[in-house]
């Protein structure tokens, strides 16, 4: 993540995003990485002062490789200056393409401030997929609130139970809130019972908090509520008149507001009034609500402290309908709205002013959910809930603030989502009920949202979404969601079983159950049950056993979970471990080396490192499974099991000796294969496991015969196999004037002769220095992972680049007629690799936007592969869509009748990289009258697909 050019941080008020980019800028400092911090709620009072320090900042460093920018509070920034974004993009654009190359840009903001005009400029500066990141700051969870509570010497459980029984978990997702929370708690003051009470707890101990400045004096303090008063009337102050800061002498910028024009003889507002002199206005300036931000210049701690304070002094000034309405609106008719810099603050007001909610109802809902929903009746969220589902299929789900969606609960929520879940309920709307569900998760719905789950004429994003929503199972539902757990959509299977796992289901019947098992479901079992008890390792390791036996759909996963299981064997002193344990691991290891397709399928060799590694630590139980695999397998089995194991598994060298040492103890068969393990390697050089082997063969005539090789003249065969081990080291060695001549050989490659040239270029630097064999695993990111790849900047590497643009602007247009039906197999199309490493290395193709066909066809051939499910195939595929436009569309419309057997993978695809047109043209030719019944289904989901996506969820 750190070398992506673009991150932006969003999240709401107070959840810590300034705390996260200080925390990266001291990384980055640590590091000693060129970065420069730019506060815009502080640092900056206007347009002028803002447009220079952010030029100084954007070409600050141009020499270094790198440069980070970090800039928080956009959203303040806004507020003050409003065409700070559209600066702000201007001097991007002012860079040029080289000058950004090295810019590292970082920017926190609100999530409903975030500008989507700034969004679309920067990607527009940064065109790949990938390279302007937009991420949600989480809410913190209940580790974070356990962690916090430590930190402040609390014991953690005791705050989290009073927190529980107070309803307060709602005040602890975000900094802001918990920490007067646990202040309270920490001096034994009343925790405050809503987000306003913690808030107005918050104010109260900052006034109290003094920095000295150096001209006021301790005497003659104001009391708290003074100058709480004169805080509200400074918030409002520099809130509604859109300046950042406070000063006290000359302004040196438009946007500041002097201290001097607050000060009078009262505090606007009603009787009785409470001075507002400069006198306390200074000791304003020296409580903990605001911070300095240069000479005599002030802003507020935080922005949530204006706002609420802000929000405070309208509330008890008693402002008319009228002065506040002109205050917060802006627009008319169905474009009415709250002005965005306002939207706090009209949400806060909107708790105690009837009329202000139902125009919120009406008119801008999204800021009604900002609110502290729970501090109002049920009948108010209820109302809120009934609006927010009936506009559900005409509202901006881009506006809505999802992490909010808990104010909603109410104690009548599941029978008013009820009528929302019937099969025939707008698509929209019943998304919308399921989320509701399932961030509330209110009691009675277990019913409708099983029915919905059970419905196979939904969509699997639905179906799974209502399985997600479900409150813990009883025996009853348990019954229904075993049928779900047999589901032929694995995703339905998968979220039926989470339900399911452990509590209703043993492991035996959730291995049976689990849907298209991967290997890393093997580690994740280990990974959540660190504790288990033996009989869980013996049922596990039987369950493994008898499937490698049946040789089933799931001996692959059933391999790996042997592995893993003896592996947690050897690390872990369980208790209670018994021979019969052991036994059963012995029983396992002698199914895996029975059933050979599994031992050397691809991945398995990391897995038997992992047992090797353990199994090291543990060698007295290592050679008791070895023993159980000697007397219970075929030699044939052994041998091929050693084999496909790194560093030769259980038999390695070192215990060759100890089983030496016990020949004449050994069954035949044990003999049998203990030779064919011996006969297969080198003379031993070590003296003492020589001499073993020395007298084990005057003993055994057969180990006699199987090693008489060694003192032979070497066989032909082996001389040849020498001789070519000689000649692949030497064909397998880098050299540099090689490289250098298969780079030229690109250069002067023509459309047919091209790709042979690249691809014999890329051979060479996966030479190494020693001749070691190395293979690339992957086309598109070949150059990246090569051994020998030059590094950059150096001639090699210059080389290298031209070499891959000429590739990309030389190679034939690829057609849908080129793919196979199944498969791209980038083998075929190497100048893939060639786009990957310049759009990892480089940022540059060269490749003009302009030549639509040849971008489609490589987006194609990026969608069509499976083989790669790489991060860097997705980032191919948007960045080639992106170019292509409409040509891609039409690629993907051409090629539709020839992947019906592959259509729902497709279109998961399409849905994880973003491409709506491309989803919506698959939509559309889906729903056609007369296509396959199963294509289309899968097609039909691709509405919800895209709902899901815009609303953060895919």
């Amino acid at each position: 993540m750190r070398h992506r050019p673009v991150i932006v941080v969003l999240g709401e008020r107070g959840c810590g995003k300034s705390v996260a980019l200080a925390q990266e800028h001291t990384r980055l400092l640590e590091a000693g990485l060129p970065v420069a911090f730019l506060d815009l709620g502080k640092d900056v009072f206007d347009l002028a002062s803002a447009a220079a320090r952010l030029r100084q900042h954007l070409h600050a460093g141009l020499e270094q490789d790198e440069r980070f920018v970090l800039l928080d509070g956009l959203d303040e920034g806004l507020s003050d200056i409003p065409g700070l974004d559209k600066a702000l993009l201007h001097l991007m654009q002012e860079l040029s393409e080289e000058e950004r190359c090295g810019l590292r840009l970082r920017i926190t903001c609100r999530t409903t401030r975030w500008p989507a005009v700034l969004e679309e400029g920067l990607c527009s500066l940064w065109p790949s997929a990938g390279q302007v990141a937009v991420a949600t700051l989480a809410p913190l969870t209940r580790a974070d609130l356990r962690t916090a509570a430590e930190q402040h010497g609390l014991d953690p459980t005791d705050f989290v139970t009073e927190i529980r029984s107070r309803n307060l978990e709602a005040l602890t997702e975000q900094p802001v809130t918990l920490v007067p929370l646990i202040e309270a708690h920490a001096h034994g003051v009343a925790l405050p019972a809503t987000v306003s009470d913690a808030y107005a707890q918050a104010c109260r101990t900052l006034c109290t908090e003094t920095r000295d400045e150096g001209f006021t004096r301790r005497q003659g303090r104001p009391p708290v509520d003074h100058l709480l008063a004169i805080a509200r009337w400074a918030a409002a102050a520099m809130q509604f008149s859109r300046c950042p800061a406070l000063v006290d002498g000359p302004c040196t910028g438009e946007g500041e507001l002097d201290l001097d024009a607050l000060a009078g003889a009262d505090v606007p507002g009603p009787a009785p009034q409470l001075q507002c002199r400069r006198h306390e206005l200074l000791y304003l300036t020296e409580s903990g609500l605001l911070t300095p931000v240069g000479r005599r210049r002030w802003v507020f701690a935080h922005r949530s402290f204006q706002e609420y304070l802000a929000a405070e002094f309208l509330s008890t000034s008693r402002i008319s309908a009228t002065v506040l309405k002109e205050l917060l609106w802006t627009g008319s008719g169905r474009a009415r709205h709250i002005v965005p810099a306002h939207e706090e603050i009209a949400a806060r007001l909107a708790i105690a002013d009837p009329q202000l909610f139902e125009d919120l109802l009406a008119h801008d809902l999204p800021v009604l959910l900002l609110s502290d929903l729970q501090a109002l009746t049920a009948r108010h969220r209820a109302r809120v809930t009934q609006a927010l589902l009936e506009g559900a299929p005409e509202t901006d789900f881009g506006r809505i603030p999802w992490n909010s969606l808990d104010g909603v609960d109410h104690p009548g929520l599941a029978a008013q989502l009820q009528s929302f879940l019937t099969p025939d309920t707008d698509p929209d709307q019943q998304h919308l009920a399921l989320r509701i569900a399932a961030t509330c998760r209110p009691e009675g719905l277990t019913q409708s949202l099983l029915t919905v789950a059970e419905n196979r004429a939904q969509p699997v994003p639905v179906r799974a979404l209502a399985l997600r929503a479900l409150n813990p199972v009883d025996d009853t539902t348990a019954d229904r969601l075993l049928l779900l757990a047999a589901d032929p959509q694995p995703r339905i299977a998968d979220e039926a079983l989470a339900h399911l796992w452990p509590h209703s289901l043993s492991i035996t019947e959730y291995l049976d159950l689990l849907p298209d098992p991967r290997s890393q479901a093997a580690h994740s079992l280990f990974d959540s049950t660190a504790s288990l008890a033996p009989e869980q390792v013996a049922t596990l390791l039987d369950w493994s056993t008898r499937t490698l036996v049946a040789r089933g759909s799931k001996s692959a996963w059933a391999a790996d979970l042997a592995i893993q299981a003896i592996a947690h064997l050897a690390r872990t002193d369980l208790p209670g471990t018994t021979n019969l344990l052991e036994k059963q691991a012995g029983q396992a290891l002698a199914a895996l080396a029975a059933h050979h397709k599994p031992t050397f399928r691809t991945g398995m060799h990391a897995a038997f490192g992992k047992i090797d590694t353990a199994l090291a630590a543990a060698p007295a139980l290592r050679r008791r499974l070895a023993g159980h695999l000697l007397h219970h397998s075929t030699p044939e089995d052994i041998l091929r099991f050693t084999r496909a194991t790194p560093r030769h598994g259980l038999f390695p060298d070192a215990d060759l000796l100890y089983w030496l040492t016990r020949w004449p103890d050994l069954s035949g068969k044990a003999r049998t294969a203990i030779r064919l393990i011996i006969s297969s390697r080198p003379r031993p050089d070590d003296p003492q496991l020589r001499k073993a082997v020395e007298r084990a063969r005057q003993t055994d005539q057969d180990l006699r015969q199987a090693t008489d090789w060694w003192s032979a003249p070497d066989p032909l065969w082996l001389v040849r196999r020498r001789a070519h081990e000689r000649y692949e080291r030497h064909r397998l060695t880098y050299n540099e004037n090689q490289f250098t001549a298969a780079l030229e050989a690109v250069h002067g490659a023509g459309p047919q002769t091209v790709r042979q040239a690249w691809s014999t270029a890329i051979e060479h630097l996966y030479r190494t220095v020693d001749g070691t064999r190395v293979t690339a695993r992957s086309t598109l990111d070949a150059v990246a992972a090569a051994p020998s790849n030059p590094p950059k900047g150096s001639a090699p590497f210059q080389a290298l680049v031209t070499a891959a643009r000429h590739v990309l602007v030389t190679a034939p247009v690829v057609t849908a007629q080129d793919i196979p039906a199944w498969r791209t197999g980038y083998h075929r199309i190497p100048e893939l690799g060639a786009l990957g490493f310049l759009l990892t290395a480089t940022q540059d193709t060269t490749v003009p936007q302009a030549d639509a066909a040849r971008w489609a066809g490589w987006a194609l051939a990026a969608l069509l592969d499976p083989g790669e499910d790489s991060a860097l195939r997705y980032t191919l595929l948007q960045h080639c869509a992106d170019r292509a436009g409409p040509a891609f569309v039409t690629a993907v419309k051409d090629r539709l009748h020839h992947t019906l057997h592959r259509l729902d993978e497709l279109t998961e695809t399409l849905a994880s990289a973003s491409l709506h047109e491309a989803m919506d043209a698959v939509y559309h030719w889906a729903s056609t009258p007369g296509h396959p019944s199963e294509p289309q289904g899968d097609a039909l989901s691709l509405r919800q697909a895209r709902f899901r996506s815009s609303v953060g969820l895919v």
